[in-house]
């Protein structure tokens, strides 16, 4: 959208993977884009193919205009996230190993030619 205003953010939170800076793009109706700076890896850059339409005596011509930055734009994330940390801590809070589990296990290792014990193991 040509009135969508784009506004730059260096990275100043700890913890951040990357020390590009990203880009925020709030258009009307309230949607939100977020960009990242891509690098082109190997020497290779990023271009844009501009073709002219012939015009009189003048041929269709093409050309390639060197793009200095390009920025890859995704919908915003607009629900909470975590740091890895807390991540962590959630998951260490966590029983995945409920008896729900142990039996779709079970039940599993039967299909497979075994047993399953009473401490939900195999017997060979």
């Amino acid at each position: 959208a040509p009135d969508a205003p784009l506004t730059r953010h260096e990275p100043a939170a700890a913890g951040r993977r990357t020390a590009a800076p990203t880009y925020a793009v709030r258009a009307p109706q309230n949607r939100q884009w977020e960009g990242t700076r891509e690098m082109g890896g190997g020497g290779s850059c990023y271009v844009l193919l501009r073709v002219e339409p012939p015009s009189g005596r003048t041929p269709r011509s093409v050309q390639v205009v060197d793009v200095g930055e390009w920025v890859s734009f995704r919908p915003a994330i607009s629900y909470q996230t975590m740091d890895i940390d807390a991540a962590e801590q959630a998951l260490a809070h966590n029983n995945f190993a409920g008896e729900r589990t142990a039996a779709r296990v079970a039940a599993l290792r039967k299909g497979r030619g075994g047993t399953a014990d009473e401490e939900g193991g195999v017997a060979a």
